[in-house]
């Protein structure tokens, strides 16, 4: 099987088209942001639209990314993550995201910057936690992640958590995919009609798991 038909079969695995039509009409996730979420190209995710039905929205009426002071300054400052990667993870160009980091005056490291000693570190702290956590927390941001999905879970819908935390909720969806990928299972139940939005099985195993790495005071 040559590598297009290896990616349209992951997408279609990744992305039945109820997942597909949520992401894209609901969380108003650009094909680029999904693609990136389930390691695709935009073109597979395009072709997976039509093959579905499933209607496109027009650049005109396509909501611009807006991309949150804090978390840019967690992520890239904090955490040390590389801005290529940031950019991909919310379906942005790097010299777009670069255009955003001087806006907020966030300062620019240099190409080649320290981030795989931070990668190491952040490897070496993840031994001690949980295994249902261990991909996540290893991953750069993946304890900002993490608590964040906890947070999220005390809310009735992702919109309020969203709101409470000071993201937006496209930026909140995205990283909750990227730990069902790392832990291995969908964490909430989207909220419906009259029926809030609810941890899953999986969810409920994760969230425990971090409040024992977290435990109240």
């Amino acid at each position: 099987m040559d590598t297009g038909r290896r990616q349209y079969a992951h997408a279609r695995a990744q992305l039945p088209p109820e997942t597909l039509s949520k992401l894209y009409h609901r969380d108003r996730l650009t094909l680029r942001q999904i693609a990136g979420q389930v390691g695709v190209s935009r073109q597979t995710v395009s072709r997976l639209l039509a093959d579905y039905e499933i209607s496109t929205i027009p650049a005109t009426q396509r909501t611009k990314i807006h991309v949150d002071r804090d978390w840019l300054y967690q992520e890239y400052v904090t955490n040390r993550r590389a801005l290529p990667d940031l950019a991909r993870q919310l379906g942005m160009s790097t010299p777009n995201l670069a255009r955003w980091a001087t806006k907020y005056e966030i300062p620019m490291r240099p190409r080649g910057g320290p981030s795989h000693s931070s990668a190491l570190a952040a490897a070496a702290s993840a031994e001690a936690v949980p295994p249902i956590l261990r991909t996540a927390a290893a991953a750069q941001g993946g304890r900002d992640r993490l608590a964040r999905a906890e947070a999220a879970s005390t809310f009735p819908t992702l919109t309020e958590a969203a709101r409470a935390l000071g993201t937006s909720q496209a930026t909140l969806t995205s990283q909750f995919l990227r730990l069902e990928r790392e832990t291995g299972g969908a964490l909430f139940e989207r909220a419906e009609r009259n029926r809030p939005m609810k941890l899953t099985t999986h969810g409920r195993r994760v969230i425990a798991a971090v409040r024992q790495l977290n435990p109240s005071d």
